[in-house]
């Protein structure tokens, strides 16, 4: 029997059962498969691979959705999950469709936050196996971490695959996309982020705003991803 599978990638310093939690809730009560993993950017695993190997992992947990009959596979992130959902697909991923809520980590705009020329050039000179001193940003907030070098380099490069631009540019075919962006975000201004405007055109993309934090746009979320879920569903998943 076929099913609706859902794939939840957690933001940063998060966990699966953190603030993806009712979303997640809501689509299994709503007969939905849903897989929550814990990405490599949560804090007990602290980034323990680069970020292609996280986009691997991904594309694992798509296939174990497809392996328990989902004929339909929504993949859905927040924040850094976004971002990584995103990449995924770009990859290659057998996501049929993505809902991306409050997207977040991008490299290119991290400048802004504090990441400095210092950071990026003392990472580029190290070796592939030594560990820095270096610095992670969610949501205008600075830690300084240590980081294997080219794993923080894999996620925090300017011109690396996590610039979500570049992710959007590679998508090799349409598929709908729901964009939410967050009211009240804590870290610098994306108001002009253009990286939707990238996407390959589809009849059910779609772009909107939900009055909420950033942390807690999941939740807010729960009715416009419904919704779209629901008009999808009316036009037998169009892709």
């Amino acid at each position: 029997m076929s099913a609706r599978g859902a794939l939840l990638l957690h933001g940063k310093w998060d966990v699966p059962d953190g603030a993806m939690r009712p979303l997640a809730e809501t689509l299994v009560d709503g007969g939905w498969r849903v897989r929550c993993p814990r990405c490599c950017w949560s804090p007990r695993r602290h980034y323990d691979v680069p970020f292609a190997a996280a986009l691997v992992e991904v594309r694992a947990e798509i296939d174990r959705l497809r392996a328990d009959g989902c004929d339909f596979v929504l993949v859905a992130g927040h924040s850094l999950g976004a971002n990584a959902a995103l990449a995924a697909a770009a990859a290659d991923a057998p996501a049929d469709a993505l809902a991306l809520i409050a997207p977040g980590h991008r490299p290119e705009t991290l400048r802004a936050a504090g990441l400095t020329t210092d950071a990026l050039a003392a990472a580029r000179a190290a070796g592939p196996d030594r560990r820095l001193r270096l610095p992670d940003f969610n949501q205008g907030r600075r830690r300084l971490l240590r980081f294997r070098a080219d794993i923080w380099l894999s996620f925090f490069d300017p011109a690396g695959d996590a610039v979500m631009a570049h992710a959007a540019r590679r998508l090799a075919f349409p598929r709908p996309v729901l964009w939410i962006d967050a009211a009240h975000s804590g870290g610098p201004d994306d108001s002009a982020d253009s990286t939707f405007d990238l996407l390959p055109p589809h009849p059910q993309n779609l772009r909107i705003m939900v009055d909420s934090s950033h942390v807690a746009a999941p939740a807010a979320a729960i009715t416009p991803v419904r919704e779209w879920l629901q008009a999808l569903e009316g036009q037998r998943w169009t892709t």
